[in-house]
């Protein structure tokens, strides 16, 4: 039986809606039943979201995720979810972005530099529709999530991924995506590779 629970929560323009999105569809590629499910606070722009996802091989009867297995937080504000996770949760969080740190001793808290990950990720020209690297930094987070769950999809599926969660508009960015999101799942396994206790704290 499988069945995760995801948070992925920050602000407008962040990309949380993608990144959730980014999970539902590789697990589906998997085989799994996924749904994401947003969630916006009032303001246009700069406002709190959040998307829910849960990916299964049951049915799904209720797409939020109340009590989430993995909580990702991009910004400060959404370290107030970290109340939400279950115990023994991951608690995954962009450390150019959060400086809040976790209160809880009973959860597993990886601290990544997405952003500064994304920055690096290198691209032969210019992307239409691509107008700074610190755009990639949702699919850096994805890669990562991707790492930690020790799976290893190949290039061309995390293409696949992003060309059917970013829709036909937005098609151009789906290489640069998945590079960005292999560079997360990279130093993920990096990561854990080097821990000889398996802790997954990261600066």
């Amino acid at each position: 039986m499988s069945w995760v629970e995801y948070l992925v929560a920050g602000q407008g323009g962040q990309g949380v809606i993608e990144l959730g999105n980014y999970i539902a569809h590789e697990a589906i590629l998997r085989g799994l039943q996924a749904a994401a499910m947003p969630a916006y606070g009032p303001e246009t722009r700069g406002g709190k979201v959040r998307c829910y996802v849960i990916a299964t091989d049951q049915g799904i009867d209720y797409p939020v995720a109340e009590n989430p297995d993995i909580l990702v937080v991009m910004n400060n504000l959404s370290m107030d979810f970290e109340v939400d996770l279950k115990p023994g949760g991951l608690l995954l969080l962009n450390s150019n972005t959060v400086q809040r740190e976790p209160t809880r001793p009973d959860i597993t808290v990886l601290k990544i530099a997405a952003t500064d990950l994304a920055s690096q990720v290198r691209m032969n020209a210019s992307v239409a529709g691509l107008t700074d690297k610190r755009l990639l930094t949702n699919a850096v987070l994805f890669g990562a999530l991707l790492g930690l769950q020790h799976l290893r999809p190949s290039a061309e599926v995390l293409e696949t991924v992003f060309q059917r969660a970013l829709g036909k508009s937005k098609q151009a960015l789906a290489t640069v995506n998945a590079k960005a999101a292999l560079q997360g799942l990279e130093f993920m396994t990096q990561r854990r590779s080097e821990s000889n206790k398996g802790s997954l704290m990261a600066e």
